[in-house]
């Protein structure tokens, strides 16, 4: 072979490994950037529930004491936050399971259990059990589930 072709054969070689990385290198800041901006919704969904709480707080202080025990603890808006942040967390590649877990520790009883299954529906055509399964191991099932009955919730994902 004649040392020019080895020459341009090398060099074509070397060009595109050269390309690959640098596309390597655009495509992890990207997804480094999306993650950020995902967290930083997340984030920001998590204040809202918790603004929105404090507000449900306020706003029992001021009913009368007679309180039936399976009510919804919560307003509409801190259920459309919680499913945000369930949303948020599991769609797309990877899974924030603490958002998950802070989302469930917020349920105080069965009735906040089914209102935050109600109000996430369907999103691309699962329901929240069906999300939950699709990107939790039995595992976490199992540990949230347990953590569900701890706080007196009956119902079981």
């Amino acid at each position: 072979m004649n040392k020019k072709v080895v020459y341009i054969i090398g060099s074509i070689v070397v060009l595109s490994l050269v390309v690959l990385a640098v596309v390597k290198l655009v495509i992890n800041l990207q997804a480094k950037s999306d993650k950020n901006k995902l967290e930083e919704q997340i984030k920001e969904n998590q204040e809202s529930i918790e603004s929105n709480q404090t507000s449900q707080n306020d706003l029992d202080s001021e009913v009368d004491n007679n309180i039936e025990i399976n009510k919804p603890s919560y307003v509409q808006k801190v259920y459309d936050s919680m499913v945000t942040v369930l949303y948020t967390s599991m769609k797309g590649a990877g899974t924030y399971e603490s958002y998950i877990d802070y989302v469930f520790q917020k349920l105080q009883n069965n009735a906040d259990f089914e209102k935050l299954f109600q109000t996430f529906g369907k999103k691309d055509g699962y329901n929240l059990r069906q999300w939950l399964k699709g990107d939790l191991s039995k595992e976490d099932i199992d540990t949230m589930n347990k953590n569900l009955r701890r706080q007196g919730i009956t119902e079981q994902i």
